[in-house]
């Protein structure tokens, strides 16, 4: 404050420059939180605009939810989802608790042809949120992996690469045996 009334005499004989002096101002505070900050303000703005997404401990689910679509498809863990097809973009999605865990296992259909893809299914590394995967275990009799997410929201894009019966078993609050599972049959584009 004191420095504009130190320069009164020189605002009021330069309205203009003062003018653009303060937009310059501005627009450099302006560019630099941009700079700094734009993730934050993103986050932010999707947290402002979507009430769901309330960082509050009031909006946190109470309960394991597993929502009919992720952002990527169907959610392989809905109990809407029951069929897939290969090639399909599928979330795997869930909504934790606070203080909980949750274990997911797929076991997937062995190969069947010498020509069959290494891997019963494959996900995508980016845009993983959550989900801290073990190495995928293609053994003689069924394909195995491990999928372990904290409290919060869960997702990843998951993509089935052979045909057959895959196995989900979820495993909710470290329990010893699974709380619940279901087959998911995978069939061919054609």
């Amino acid at each position: 404050m004191d420095l504009l009334q130190q320069n009164w005499g020189w605002v009021t004989a330069n309205p203009w420059g003062f003018a653009t002096f303060v937009v310059l101002a501005f627009g450099a505070g302006w560019g630099a939180a941009n700079l700094f900050y734009r993730e934050r303000i993103e986050l932010l703005k999707a947290r402002a605009g979507s009430p769901d997404q309330q960082s509050t401990k009031a909006s946190a689910p109470r309960t394991f939810q597993y929502v009919a679509n992720g952002r990527h498809g169907p959610n392989l863990l809905a109990a809407t989802t029951h069929d897939a097809f290969v090639g399909q973009e599928l979330s795997l999605r869930a909504d934790i608790p606070d203080n909980e865990t949750l274990h997911v296992v797929l076991h997937g259909p062995p190969h069947a042809y010498l020509s069959d893809t290494s891997g019963a299914w494959h996900y995508n590394v980016v845009g993983v949120t959550n989900w801290v995967m073990s190495k995928y275990q293609d053994n003689t009799s069924s394909p195995v992996q491990h999928f372990n997410a904290e409290s919060g929201r869960a997702e990843l894009q998951l993509i089935f690469a052979r045909a057959g019966n895959v196995r989900v078993e979820v495993f909710e609050s470290d329990s010893s045996s699974a709380s619940w599972s279901k087959d998911i049959r995978v069939y061919d584009k054609g």
